[in-house]
Order: structure tokens, then C-alpha cells, then sequence
């Protein structure tokens, strides 16, 4: 009360900057509001979000610059088109990209090229006898007297030409009606009337030749088309009742709609402006489902859907605290859990007033909700920096087994480990010390352990008492090394930083660096050469901790492998931290941290994912609130949803206050 002017009785729970969706969000939230499948990736194409104080869901530094507002508009487009049916009505076809044909030819840029008579073709399954249309998208280069002439080819006999007068920037579509059997098919495509006069004054006009974008088979003709996919009968569940029934039924799909993706009842002035923007599209003609289109294009570039924003009754006086509505708590329910929009359910009490008393069975739904598997992504592949492994590079002459595919398993296996913890309500503590991991025969063997095969990730069991809990995984042991070699100042730095809070101070800018040459690590081991660096009394405090704590991991290699020795050095993990105890090798310092600093241990994870929730920076006054949910844990065996309802009962989840200085408010 004297130095903060906090009051834990009278508490201040903080006030979020309104939240633009991140990356994630923002896929995750089209992709449900459309029930688009998870291939359909629009953010990819967006610029990598900012992050602060460990994530990039911090509302105070994910601005929208220009180029990102381009992109909006752009996915918006993406969008639509990839849910609704917005052209003619759809054909029951198969296509197939030049670069998937075989036979004859060249693939380049995805695009089948023939400079010669050879045929092209690809191996279809026809679903029943009928008339179809053989179509042919593709452009030729124009030589000699005469334009490009494709053969179209069914079981190689020739059953069609057609001429391709397109050129390289403006292919076109040329087709054929034709019967096929039921059954599988070859459907070929062949340059008809090769040229090539190598000694034209022209060089343009020497060679022709025929270049295959698209081969399709439509049909069978006569059959009426497939329904609209689920995306577009979901969006259109009702259509014109009558003649000058549109706009009504315009109105009811964009209110709907709209409320979805705003995430709150949309209002009736801005369903209003919606449908302006419905007959502005009807009176040029564009008809019922692309004039409702139109008016749903702004939604997706509105404020109300790109941001997340929480109204309040006096958002200008610091004193004046207040329940976020229950449409804001959904929100920030799912983008904790899910990464992404509230469901039906979650809003459905919202709209009755319901969610806060039930909030606790809602976390638990949802905690079991596939969706859930977000959290390890987005929380853990933060809070445990899995994500820097796709910008690590160690050296391939040295470490010849690591590519992509090992890098992408390691993440698995780490995501996989804190999603089975999540979903079986395991104690936090496991995250240190558990005797079990997910591996599948690739990391198996990666770890030298036998008898796992298969592509597939399963729990297995640690028996030799050299792994244990995310430590020891090779995901946070390469992250936290060098291309070359070890770092124990990394992985102690790490350690302290991510699961005791209790960062190091920042280096002197005037420390040398330890030498990385291969002559200097052959002459003396890696703890010699720390040893000798900490001789300097302004690198001895920094490293007092950070050192022992990471030449405890020096059994590991920069990509996570058990070794006995480095180069011509037998290896010692032993070390002593600057309060005196005395830890050899990875086993003690888990069991360490674990038992003699579980306090700050649970207090860090708590912090992180307490940041996580919110979106913001935890502040003095926060930490009463950190205290209490680390009281429950302890009573509750540490159990993870205990943690997670801790967070999600907590006043800054629950509450939120006006912006300004509370404690200058508050001064007589």
C-alpha cells in the first residue's frame, strides 16, 4: 500500500489495449466462422506479427500497417470465393495440373510443355458411363504457317483436336464432348503439328510448341450439379420468399452473419449499412449471393472482426472497475483455449446471461475440445520457444542426421508431451520431471532408444534416468545451442528465463566472447573455457548460475543426442549454483529445480500463461493474483486445469477498468 497504493481487498485488475487477431487468430476464426478445412491457410500470406513480453498476442504491439490492410482485403477475397459459390453452378469435374501428367514432356512451373508429337497423359477414374467434356487449359508458342493443334486421347486412341491460338500471357479453355466408360481411364493430350525451323530470321517464329496448364474431365453431362458445400448453405440457410423478398432475406443472413463474426449481436445500425452495401451490388446487377458477398467483404475488413475490443460503462476513469460483458468473456475464453472464435455454445450463453456461473464447466469442454491442441501451439510453442526451431542451422558436416523432418518431429514431440498432460489434467510439476515422452521410430532413434516403429508419435516410457520432462527434449537442447556446438550459457539462460523467471542480467558490453575456432574447443574443454571467462569479475556474477545450470545438459549435443564425451574431452556435468547446491548431471538439477524451486517454477508458468491470457504485460498489482492461483495449484496437486481455472477466474480475466493512472486517481 506504501510503495504501489495496491490493495489485494480492493484489487486492480489492469486494462487490455483493444487486440488486433494475430496470424493464428485470424486463421483459425475464418476458418471457423466459414467451416473451411485446415489446408485453407490465408494468414500464410500475412507479415509476421510482432511479439512482446514472449508472445505475439500482446495487444500493444500488433499494429496494422498498410500492407497488412492489403491483405485483408486480399484473404477476404480468398475467402469467399473458397466458401461460397458465387459463379456458375458447379460441375461435377476432376482437374488436373500439368505437373501432375506423366508420359511425354517437360514440367516447368507447374506447366506441362510439348515440343514435340509425344502424348501427355494421366490415369482417371471415371464413376459411371455418360457423356463428359475433355477440357484442355493451355496456351502454345505461335510458329511457322499455322496455329498450335492439340489431339485429346482416351486409352491412346485420338478422340479430338482442337486449335490453341493463345499465346504465353492469356492461355484459354478448349474442349471436346465425348462418351467414356465407367472405370479407370487414360486421358491424354498430344501436339499435333510440331514445327521447328531453327534458321528463321524471327526467333520467335521457330519452334511451336504446346504448353498444358489444366487437363479436366467434366461430367457426366445431363446429371444435375452437387450441392453447394456446407460453407455456402450454411452462410445462405435462407434464400428470396418472393419476389421483393430479397432484401429481407439479405437482412436475416447478414445479421446472423454478422453477429457470428463480430462475435456480440450485431447491431441494427450496422446490419443497416450492410445492406446498403447489398443493394449497391444489386444495382449493378451482380446478383442475390455475390451482392450479399459484397456486404460481407466489409465484415471481414471491419474493426469489429479484425479487432477484439471490450466496452465498457467509464473507460476513462482508472477507479471505475467493472465485469467484461459476457459476449467479451467467450472471447476471451476461446482465444485462451482455441485461438480463435467462441462456438455457438459459448455464445449461446453469453446471449442468455449464463456464461459467468458456468465458466468453469466451459473451460473443462473446452480444455477437451480438439480446438484445445491450439494452446500447445501457440502457448507453448511460445512460452517454450518451439517456434525458433525452423530458424535454427547446425552444422551439416557435423550433424549430418538433421534436417527438416527431425527438426519438425522434435516440435511434435514437445507439443505432444504438453497436450497429454493438458488433456489427462496431469500435475504441471510433469513439465519437469516426468519419466515418460511421445516419440516416434525417427526421434526414437534419434535418442538411441529401440523396439519404437513407425511414423507415428506414441508415449513411451524412459527407463535409463538420462531424459525427463521438457529439459531434456531435443527441441529445447537444439534450440539452445550453437551451429557448432553446445551453449550451456544458452541453455541456462533459458532455464531461468522460462521456467524460474529469473532472467540474468544483461551482459557487459565489454565481456569477450568465448572462442568458437576448433583449435581453441580441441586445447581445452568447454567448462575450461567458462571457467576461464568467468575469471573476469564483471562475467563471474552473470554466469554464477547460468553455467551449472547448463554444463548439467552437456551429455547432450547441439541436436539433443546423448554423448559421453566432446571431441577429446570426457565429459563432467557436475556444478555448484551461487546459493551452494550441488548438482551432476541432468537427473539432480530436475529433481532441484522441481523440489527447491517449485515455488518460482510455478510462479513463472503461471506468469506466462497468465500473459498469455490477457494480452498484456503483468504489472505489480498482478502479483497477488499470480500468488493465489500458485496457492491453488498447490492444493490441488498442481493439477493443469486448475491452473487454467485459475486464470480464468481471476479478476483480470473476469474484470477489467478504466484507462489512466489509478495510482494518481486515487491521491487526495
Amino acid at each position: 500500500r506504501a510503495v504501489f497504493r495496491h490493495d489485494p481487498a480492493n484489487p486492480d485488475p489492469g486494462r487490455v489495449t483493444i487486440r488486433r487477431l494475430n496470424r493464428a487468430e485470424y486463421g483459425n476464426t475464418v476458418r471457423e466462422l466459414f467451416g473451411l478445412p485446415a489446408e485453407f491457410r490465408p494468414e500464410d500470406k500475412f507479415p509476421v506479427d510482432d511479439s512482446g513480453y514472449g508472445f505475439d498476442n500482446i495487444g500493444d504491439v500488433l499494429t496494422v500497417p498498410p500492407i497488412l490492410m492489403e491483405k485483408y482485403l486480399a484473404a477476404a477475397d480468398e475467402t469467399l470465393a473458397k466458401a461460397l459459390v458465387l459463379g456458375p453452378a458447379l460441375q461435377r469435374k476432376q482437374a488436373f495440373a500439368g505437373g501432375a501428367l506423366g508420359g511425354y514432356g517437360q514440367t516447368r512451373d507447374g506447366v506441362r510443355v510439348l515440343v514435340s508429337s509425344g502424348q501427355t497423359y494421366v490415369q482417371v477414374e471415371v464413376p459411371s458411363t455418360g457423356e463428359y467434356h475433355l477440357r484442355l487449359l493451355g496456351h502454345g508458342d505461335q510458329a511457322g504457317g499455322e496455329k498450335v493443334r492439340a489431339g485429346f486421347f482416351l486409352d491412346n486412341k485420338e478422340v479430338g483436336q482442337v486449335t490453341v491460338p493463345e499465346t504465353r500471357n492469356a492461355p484459354g479453355t478448349h474442349q471436346i464432348k465425348l462418351k467414356v466408360g465407367k472405370g479407370s481411364r487414360r486421358l491424354g493430350v498430344s501436339l499435333l503439328n510440331d514445327y521447328y525451323n531453327p534458321r528463321d530470321p524471327n526467333p520467335r517464329n521457330r519452334d511451336r510448341n504446346l504448353y498444358v496448364h489444366t487437363l479436366e474431365l467434366v461430367g457426366p453431362l445431363g446429371e444435375p450439379p452437387p450441392k453447394p458445400p456446407a460453407s455456402h448453405t450454411d452462410i445462405f440457410f435462407t434464400g428470396p420468399k418472393s419476389a421483393g423478398g430479397d432484401e429481407e432475406a439479405a437482412w436475416e443472413i447478414l445479421n446472423l452473419f454478422t453477429s457470428r463474426a463480430f462475435r456480440r449481436p450485431a447491431r441494427k445500425e450496422e446490419v443497416q449499412r450492410l445492406v446498403q452495401l447489398y443493394k449497391l451490388g444489386k444495382k449493378d446487377k451482380l446478383g442475390f449471393e455475390k451482392s450479399v458477398a459484397l456486404a460481407m467483404k466489409a465484415v471481414l475488413v471491419s474493426p469489429s472482426f479484425l479487432f477484439r475490443g471490450e466496452v465498457q460503462p467509464s473507460p476513462d476513469n482508472p477507479l471505475a472497475v467493472h465485469p467484461i460483458d459476457e459476449y467479451a468473456l467467450a472471447s476471451r475464453l476461446s482465444y485462451f483455449l482455441w485461438s480463435s472464435m467462441p462456438d455457438r455454445e459459448l455464445l449461446s450463453l453469453a446471449w442468455k446471461g449464463e456464461l459467468r456461473k458456468n465458466y468453469q464447466a466451459q473451460v473443462r469442454r473446452m480444455l477437451a475440445d480438439p480446438r484445445a491442441a491450439a494452446l500447445a501451439r501457440n502457448f507453448a510453442g511460445q512460452w517454450l520457444e518451439l517456434r525458433s526451431l525452423e530458424k535454427v542451422m547446425p552444422d551439416k558436416k557435423r550433424f549430418p542426421s538433421f534436417n527438416s523432418q527431425l527438426a519438425h518431429d522434435m516440435r511434435q514431440e514437445t507439443e505432444r508431451f504438453f497436450r497429454h498432460i493438458q488433456q489427462q489434467n496431469r500435475s504441471v510439476l510433469e513439465f519437469l520431471e516426468a519419466d515418460y515422452t511421445f516419440l516416434n521410430e525417427r526421434m526414437a532413434r534419434h535418442y538411441g532408444i529401440p523396439e519404437v516403429r513407425g511414423g507415428d508419435f506414441r508415449k513411451v516410457q524412459l527407463k535409463d534416468g538420462r531424459r525427463g520432462g521438457v529439459l531434456t527434449h531435443a527441441s529445447v537442447l537444439t534450440l539452445t545451442s550453437n551451429p557448432t556446438r553446445t551453449s550451456p550459457v544458452k541453455r541456462g539462460k533459458w532455464v531461468l528465463e522460462n521456467l524460474l523467471g529469473l532472467p540474468p542480467p544483461p551482459p557487459d558490453p565489454d565481456a569477450p566472447p568465448l572462442p568458437e575456432d576448433s583449435k581453441a574447443l580441441q586445447a581445452a574443454s568447454l567448462r575450461e573455457l567458462l571457467l576461464k571467462h568467468r575469471e573476469a569479475a564483471a562475467c563471474a556474477a552473470c554466469h554464477a548460475n547460468m553455467d551449472p545450470i547448463g554444463l548439467a545438459f552437456e551429455n547432450f549435443d547441439p541436436i539433443g543426442a546423448w554423448r559421453d564425451k566432446d571431441g577429446p574431452h570426457t565429459i563432467d556435468p557436475s556444478g555448484t549454483l551461487a546459493n551452494g547446491r550441488y548438482i551432476n548431471g541432468p537427473a539432480q538439477l530436475r529433481a532441484l529445480l522441481s523440489r527447491d524451486y517449485r515455488q518460482e517454477y510455478l510462479a513463472c508458468l503461471t506468469e506466462m500463461m497468465l500473459t498469455y491470457a490477457l494480452g498484456r504485460g503483468l504489472e505489480y498489482y498482478d502479483r497477488s493474483t499470480v500468488e493465489n492461483i500458485v496457492k491453488s495449484l498447490e492444493k490441488d496437486g498442481h493439477r493443469f486445469e486448475t491452473l487454467v481455472l485459475g486464470i480464468a477466474g481471476s479478476d483480470p480475466f473476469q474484470l477489467r477498468r478504466g484507462d489512466g493512472d489509478r495510482a494518481s486517481a486515487s491521491t487526495p
